[in-house]
């Protein structure tokens, strides 16, 4: 703040930039403005903010699955694991805007063996079936554990999941598509649990369906 006297700018009001002029008390005042200056964002840092926000948009999608997936009975600690598991996939910083990106969203995370399975979406039938292979037992891989396969009608928050058999049995299983469902687009993921319900494999994308799209289906088995 200064105070001059001024016969050229005698009782002047105004403002200028970050410059402000006035009288008070009979005395010309100059007073400059406050100003704060955001810090830029680094690329690294819109990335990461980029990330976060696609799982914002797509936690709809999968929070009813992921208390199963995740091994809690609590939402926000389902929401944090879900976040850790998804937070550097690929497709997140894009805002998952390829359709085949939503296969690479995790619902499950944990030590066991990915199970063998597969998943096929049947648009005139409305419904799915699962397909899985025997493992024989081996660490983090034994019988009893649990196999689930759960679906998602993308962006329109609905889901659900099956369990659908053991890994001691080759099985297969058709389900029918929840009828609230809008299937426009369909994302399937399957994976195993222990029986005592506390350790999971990391969750598999199965297979993708797209309305009217000549390549509807995207289906996979994987073992470690």
């Amino acid at each position: 703040m200064g105070i001059f006297e001024s016969t050229l700018f005698e009782k002047l009001r105004k403002s200028t930039g970050n410059v402000t002029t006035y009288v008070s008390g009979g005395q010309q005042i100059v007073r400059a403005k406050s100003s704060f200056r955001k810090d830029r964002k680094s690329k690294a840092q819109l990335r990461q903010r980029n990330r976060m926000q696609t799982l914002k948009d797509i936690w709809g999608d999968f929070r009813a699955l992921t208390p199963e997936g995740f091994c809690t009975t609590s939402l926000k600690t389902a929401w944090n694991r879900f976040v850790q598991a998804n937070l550097m996939r690929e497709g997140m910083e894009r805002g998952l805007s390829e359709t085949a990106d939503w296969l690479n969203v995790s619902i499950a995370q944990g030590p066991l063996l990915p199970p063998l399975l597969t998943a096929k979406i049947d648009g005139e039938t409305k419904t799915i079936t699962f397909r899985w292979q025997r493992q024989p037992d081996r660490p983090n891989c034994i019988g009893t554990d649990r196999l689930f396969g759960a679906v998602i009608d993308i962006g329109e928050t609905d889901c659900m999941y099956w369990e659908l058999g053991t890994r001691e049995n080759d099985g297969e299983m058709t389900v029918p598509l929840p009828k609230d469902f809008k299937r426009k687009r369909m994302a399937v993921y399957g994976y195993a649990k222990n029986a005592a319900g506390t350790r999971t494999s990391n969750s598999l994308g199965l297979a993708i369906w797209e309305k009217n799209s000549k390549k509807k289906q995207r289906s996979k088995a994987k073992s470690d």
